[in-house]
């Protein structure tokens, strides 16, 4: 894909336009003129001169990419391939290297037909750029072909550097460029005698009237060095549109070949060049498979080299291809899939038994499957060793009438099976059968196989005052949607069974299909089947039903959640009370002076905060002398009253909405207020333990007291 952005690139296709002869030009334009069959004979005309200055023009240094092996990686280093072997092939790393192909005129025989199509859009002509894609075969190579393929390699290897020391072999392009200084070839790009048995060169004379040295044809070279010479298939080449004949004529400017495909297929002993699959690509960048018209054994070869598709009928090629095709159709499209199709049916017939094997139009009796037949065996359209070829489409699928109960039909009264096989063995009753069997030295057993003309349309039975018909296990078999019994109505919702049994509607479980577990074979049961007129009634309760529980199941949620959070407020309120009684007794060892909660300092002078008490309509509140500043998010006074600081122990905390006073050990918090009668519990003795959390005031004198709701209780005998 990246390659045919750059044949849309705009700087190659100058350049390439500027080096193409002004009569090729000429030639063009006019037989673009018109849509006719003259004017595409000129087109035909124009596109083999083109291919003729071309072929002179550009000079191919390297061979193109090939198809590769699994041995081929497990011998160099690893799994990787070999850089001397790498760099040797076509390597354009960038558009400016693309650009400065064209320029000098030379590269690898992939980056010609590349650059050609280049040449053609430059001149209007509506091209495409094709490719056979080498991937690695899904099938790994016999060891012995790896091992003789590996002698080959060594053989090779062994005559080039017998050459060498001949000094034989060697490759010189004498051609100058056309600054009249010869450049030193670099390594990689035609001139390693170690990697390259040239072809031999002819002079001609570029349209500049400069001496070029063309390639022309050299005695064939091993092909185990992956090496491709210009007589040879290529892995790419370009397609051109005829609007005159509705098609696409194939065009390799190597060879100087129009409109001949089936040059471009390759031998099938060939390893270095596969044909297995053949894309083609718009100049918009839209991707077709074009693989038909290329190959001449579809069917029997080329289709088999592809990763095949699974049983549910999943094609990974097709599935890949689906992203990069033309999201809409044109009437040229639609033309060339009919002609592709063509071609697919009007292959000619396989010579070797092996070609016949799930070949798409023929078939032979040996090759047919357990649950296949030919029907009917006529016509035998040939005949192979003595064998009758039938039709592929002779081929039916057999099942067993249980299967074809499944698929909506029902096999005919009267008919006989038309094959047995033996039976397949999945649950624990067919297995102790069998087992039965060959106690006694029976028969295993056997089912019967029906084919399709056997077999008719399910009819179901119909509802009769609201009894709906069941099977032998008090089901209905709803396996296809033709199957619901007549004046029935298949509800596909689990669970209303019971809300019709709550009404006294006779109903029946649909089973759409069955599930193997545990070796037994369990019905898939998905709603119900009840008489139509029952229907209305039945969605109505199973809606206020669906309504209930859910309201249900929310307050079962609230429920749930409300006593989370009861625990977890539970669990802080004992870690505080549990820090309180002992963390904080632990710290009463501390040096005289200094607190573990907040105090401020102002002038090298410590300012403890106090609280004072005011009484007010026979209740007392805790109030905080204020200072200057803020902790938290409350405002914190600083008292005026010299008594507060008086006593250097008394430690007061902030802490959110609290206020504690560790001289009495006080702790307050919220807007708690206290009685009158209970005032004597903050100013009495030091070793009263009172702490006062959130609206709770608790006594630790003699024992502990919760006193909750923001009240204070007046127990005279527990204070006792």
């Amino acid at each position: 894909m990246i390659r045919n952005k750059w044949c849309n690139d705009e700087m190659t296709q100058a350049t390439a336009l500027s080096l193409i002869e002004y009569d090729l030009q000429a030639l063009f334009d006019k037989a673009l003129a018109k849509v006719d069959v003259k004017h595409a004979n000129i087109l035909n005309i124009a596109l083999q001169d083109l291919c003729k200055w071309w072929k002179n023009y550009f000079v191919v240094t390297r061979p193109g990419i090939r198809n590769r092996a699994y041995h081929e990686f497990e011998e160099n280093s690893g799994g990787k391939i070999a850089e001397d072997d790498e760099s040797f092939f076509d390597c354009l790393t960038s558009i400016n290297a693309f650009r400065r192909s064209i320029s000098i005129g030379e590269g690898s025989r992939d980056s010609s037909a590349q650059l050609f199509v280049a040449a053609l859009r430059s001149l209007g002509i509506p091209a495409r750029l094709v490719c056979s894609l080498q991937a690695v075969s899904f099938k790994i190579a016999r060891k012995n072909e790896a091992t003789s393929r590996k002698k080959e390699n060594v053989l090779g290897s062994t005559n080039e550097e017998a050459q060498r020391t001949l000094g034989l072999g060697k490759y010189k392009l004498s051609a100058k460029r056309k600054n009249g200084n010869s450049s030193k070839p670099k390594r990689g790009q035609g001139d390693d005698d170690d990697d390259y048995n040239p072809l031999s060169k002819q002079s001609s004379t570029d349209r500049l009237g400069k001496s070029r040295n063309v390639l022309k044809n050299s005695p064939k070279r091993n092909n185990s060095n992956g090496l491709q010479e210009s007589n040879t298939p290529p892995i790419f080449w370009c397609e051109v549109y005829f609007a005159a004949y509705k098609k696409w004529f194939c065009v390799d400017p190597i060879r100087a070949l129009v409109n001949s495909p089936q040059a471009m297929e390759p031998a099938p002993n060939d390893t270095d060049n596969v044909m297995a699959y053949v894309v083609a690509f718009e100049q918009d960048g839209y991707i077709k498979d074009v693989t038909r018209r290329y190959t001449s054994q579809w069917g029997a070869r080329t289709r088999k080299l592809r990763v095949p598709a699974t049983k549910d009928g999943y094609d990974w090629w097709h599935e890949t291809l689906s992203y990069f095709a033309r999201p809409y159709e044109r009437k040229q499209d639609n033309e060339e899939d009919e002609h592709l199709h063509k071609l697919e049916v009007s292959e000619r017939m396989p010579t070797s038994i092996g070609a016949f094997h799930n070949h798409p139009l023929y078939a032979l009796e040996r090759h047919l499957k357990k649950f296949e037949i030919i029907h009917p065996k006529q016509p035998i359209i040939g005949n192979i060793r003595g064998e009758p070829i039938y039709p592929r489409k002779n081929v039916k699928q057999l099942h067993t009438a249980e299967t074809w109960l499944r698929e909506g039909r029902q096999v005919k009264i009267g008919e006989q099976p038309i094959k047995h096989v033996k039976s397949r063995i999945y649950t624990l009753a067919k297995r102790r059968a069998a087992n039965m069997a060959s106690l006694y030295d029976e028969e295993p057993p056997e089912s019967g196989l029906y084919g399709e003309w056997q077999t008719e349309e399910y009819i179901p039975e119909p509802i009769i005052d609201g009894k709906v018909p069941k099977n032998s296990y008090g089901n209905v078999n709803m396996f296809k949607e033709n199957m619901c019994p007549i004046g029935g109505v298949h509800i596909p919702i689990n669970g209303i069974g019971k809300i019709a049994k709550k009404f006294g509607i006779d109903y029946g479980d649909a089973v759409v299909g069955f599930d193997f577990q545990a070796r037994r074979c369990v019905p898939v049961i998905h709603g119900i089947v009840v008489a139509k007129e029952h229907e209305t009634m039945l969605l109505e309760a199973w809606h206020e039903y669906a309504s209930h529980v859910e309201a249900m199941n929310n307050e079962k949620r609230e429920r749930e959640v409300l006593t989370r959070w009861r625990k977890l407020i539970i669990g802080v309120q004992i870690r505080m009370r549990l820090y309180n009684d002992y963390v904080k007794e632990d710290s009463s060892d501390m040096e005289e002076g200094e607190s573990e909660f907040y105090h401020g300092e102002s002038e090298g002078e410590s300012e403890l905060y106090h609280v004072d008490t005011e009484e007010e309509d026979n209740n007392c509140s805790i109030d905080v002398d204020k200072p200057n500043e803020t902790i938290g998010e409350k405002t914190i006074v600083e008292s005026n009253d010299d008594k507060s600081n008086t006593n250097s122990s008394d430690d007061m905390d902030i802490e959110g909405d609290f206020v504690r006073i560790e001289e009495n050990d006080i702790n307050t918090g919220g807007s708690t207020t206290c009685d009158d009668k209970d005032e004597e519990m903050y100013t009495g003795d030091k070793n009263e333990v009172i702490e006062i959390e959130g609206g709770f005031i608790r006594e630790k004198q003699y024992e502990d007291i919760d006193i909750g709701g923001g009240f204070i209780r007046d127990d005279e005998d527990l204070l006792e």
